[in-house]
């Protein structure tokens, strides 16, 4: 989110969870869908053939500030983010819009084009993120 608390952000991303678990049920006609306490995925549903669809919420508010979207990789020396995520799709709020995208097609994307690399994140966490054009990202998303 940007307090550089991760606690604080965890509690302030769960409204946008929730609006986020409504628009996945809609969008891909969900059945028992709700926000999960796992790390590597946000929320779950079952889909019409009871297949499982988890899906990965970020929200960066700094965006607002560097029309950039930042997508963690590293943190406490450990693969995080977008290397450890579990989850089928990753939806990126950007101003109030949801944006998704295939996790398979987003890390193909970071794997096959060259993004700045910057630290931040917690103090002391030594996390890593990319750092990609909000355009170039919104072109490869649909909005839920």
């Amino acid at each position: 989110m940007g307090n550089y608390d991760f606690k604080k952000d965890l509690k302030e991303a769960k409204p946008y969870e929730l609006l986020a678990l409504k628009k996945v049920e809609d969008y891909f006609n969900l059945k028992f869908c709700g926000l999960c306490e796992h790390k590597q995925f946000d929320i779950a549903g079952k889909d019409s053939n009871g297949n499982l669809i988890k899906f990965e919420v970020k929200h960066d508010i700094e965006n607002q500030k560097t029309g950039n979207i930042a997508i963690e990789f590293s943190s406490w020396g450990k693969p995080s983010g977008i290397e450890v995520t579990q989850a089928d799709w990753w939806i990126q709020i950007i101003r109030d819009e949801y944006h998704c995208i295939h996790v398979d097609h987003l890390r193909n994307i970071l794997s096959n084009c060259s993004f700045r690399i910057v630290k931040g994140g917690d103090k002391g966490s030594n996390t890593w993120m990319y750092l990609i054009n909000e355009y170039a990202f919104i072109m490869n998303c649909f909005q839920l």
